[in-house]
């Protein structure tokens, strides 16, 4: 018997390559069974979709299909550009893309029936009278935008004007903060515009604003107050405020002021959400802290804020952030000479101002401060020339460039402006309301002011003040008709443009007459 030694099978050695090969056989396998998986859903869809067609379309489907399978001819890549969604056909006059007349009036009775690119047939969903109300409250705004019926933003309008007025109201029995709401003022501003301009169902969360600046007062007394450890002043509390909000919060004033005249950085909503604003609202800002403080108990006594007295001119000379005295330092070291006190009233006075100006449609006269030069001109020679006229549609025709500004925010904030500020107002306002083709409005607002400067004339001849003052956007007081509303140039050339603007006044008032007796007699 003989012994046979078993040798050792030698270690199988395997190249790199040969691993790479597996790896590809491994993966054209699940290739080819996900495309069979494919195919079996496409021949389950061509089945689905010609077994109500004809038995021809059918055959040829079926003919089709084994033709793919067999591979004869058609390359597996290219399925794709023989499986197409079949074609539908351009509907009668009596029938549409999905059948007769039955088949539409069976599936077209509910609202948005059809929809999508080749239309979906949704099922019908009975609607109670108040849904199909508050479904055809929305209509189709400009450029495409939902907006919502008259009926449903206007009451936002009125209750903002109305929440204005009062508060405005207030302002004019005291100039104390706490008899007088600047932060809700403002924000009535911003609500009335808001609804006017976007349309909108849903009125500016007014309230989540206030308790934003709620909460700011809250950590405020929690973090700088509680550090006092109950020996504080007001002044130190001002101080401490305005460190608070300028250099923790960097809350600030524009970079220049071009864009001091933005609604950006006017509107409160925004100002306290993006911490940039221009000076007026900043104040406003300011006042409802020390409102809230004083409420709180920590101010003792009553605060004054001031803003900076500069024109705004000097490109050198930036915005300043508004800042607070003492009732003491008041009495004792008065206002200094590059400051002035800003009152509520004053506030909402400089922001309808900023408003006006920001959507004023006519180039703006900084030697001046108004734009009433080029909208009188317009409103007497627009028949003559189309240039500075309003076209529906597109706003006011510039010489050069594009238009700019807004005519109808321009009527409102010049109509707020009239009610809380000077009476010039309202002849601006009246010269608006002409380029809106709104011509019955603006002979009564025309009217109105020329009764105002006929007393005021009367007045002025008895040896009377002037009764109207103008503050301007960065606080500065202009009192007219002297010269202080000239800022820069020639005076002269001053008088000359007051003369051709009552002159075209008088023409206006002419041109609206002959318009509203045109009208009564085409009646």
């Amino acid at each position: 018997m003989y012994l046979i030694e078993e040798q050792s099978k030698p270690t199988r050695y395997n190249p790199p390559h040969t691993h790479t090969r597996a790896r590809a056989r491994t993966n054209e396998r699940r290739n080819k069974n996900k495309r069979r998986r494919e195919e079996e859903k496409i021949d389950k869809r061509m089945h689905a979709s010609t077994s109500s067609s004809s038995q021809l379309s059918a055959a040829g489907g079926a003919a089709f299909t084994d033709a793919r399978r067999s591979g004869d001819g058609i390359h597996r890549g290219r399925l794709h550009r023989f499986h197409r969604r079949p074609r539908t056909t351009k509907a009668g006059p009596n029938e549409d893309a999905f059948g007769s007349d039955n088949e539409k009036n069976d599936g077209n009775n509910g609202q948005f029936s059809k929809a999508g690119r080749s239309g979906t047939n949704r099922k019908f969903t009975e609607y109670s009278e108040e849904e199909l109300r508050a479904q055809k409250a929305f209509v189709q705004g400009e450029f495409g935008k939902v907006s919502t019926a008259k009926e449903t933003w206007e009451p936002f309008v009125r209750a903002s004007r109305a929440g204005l007025l009062e508060q405005m109201q207030n302002c004019e029995n005291s100039n104390e903060m706490l008899d007088c709401d600047a932060v809700l003022a403002s924000l009535f501003i911003a609500v009335e515009d808001d609804a006017f301009k976007s349309r909108t169902s849903v009125c500016l969360p007014q309230e989540a604003y206030v308790k934003r600046l709620r909460k700011l007062m809250d950590e405020f007394e929690m973090r700088d107050i509680a550090y006092f450890n109950g020996q504080y002043d007001d002044r130190m509390v001002l101080k401490a405020l305005e460190r608070y909000l300028y250099e923790e919060h960097k809350y600030r004033p524009p970079v220049g002021w071009m864009e001091a005249f933005s609604p950006y950085r006017t509107y409160f909503h925004h100002v306290i959400a993006q911490k940039v604003g221009i000076p007026a609202s900043l104040a406003a800002l300011y006042m409802g802290c020390v409102q809230i403080l004083r409420a709180k108990d920590i101010l003792k006594d009553e605060a004054y804020v001031l803003i900076s007295s500069s024109r705004g001119l000097d490109p050198d000379v930036l915005p300043r952030t508004p800042w607070g005295i003492t009732k003491d330092d008041y009495l004792n070291l008065g206002i200094p000479a590059d400051a002035r006190w800003c009152t509520p009233k004053m506030s909402i006075q400089m922001q309808l101002r900023a408003l006006k100006r920001a959507f004023w449609p006519w180039t703006w006269d900084d030697r001046r401060d108004t734009g009433i030069e080029l909208a009188l001109k317009a409103a007497v020679f627009g028949n003559e020339d189309r240039m500075q006229t309003a076209v529906k549609g597109v706003g006011i025709i510039q010489p050069t460039g594009r238009p700019f500004g807004d005519l109808e925010m321009a009527i409102r904030a010049t109509e707020r402006l009239a009610l809380v500020a000077e009476p010039e107002n309202i002849r601006d306002y009246g010269v608006l309301l002409y380029h809106s083709q709104r011509y019955k409005e603006a002979y009564e607002q025309l009217q109105k002011y020329q009764a105002w400067r006929d007393e005021e004339f009367e007045r002025l001849q008895k040896g009377g003040k002037s009764s109207q003052v103008a503050i301007e956007v960065d606080g500065t007081p202009n009192t007219a008709p002297d010269m202080s509303k000239w800022l820069f140039g020639d005076p002269s050339e001053y008088a000359e443009q007051v003369a051709r603007e009552e002159q075209w006044l008088k023409e206006l008032m002419l041109i609206l007459e002959r318009e509203l007796l045109e009208q009564t007699l085409n009646m």
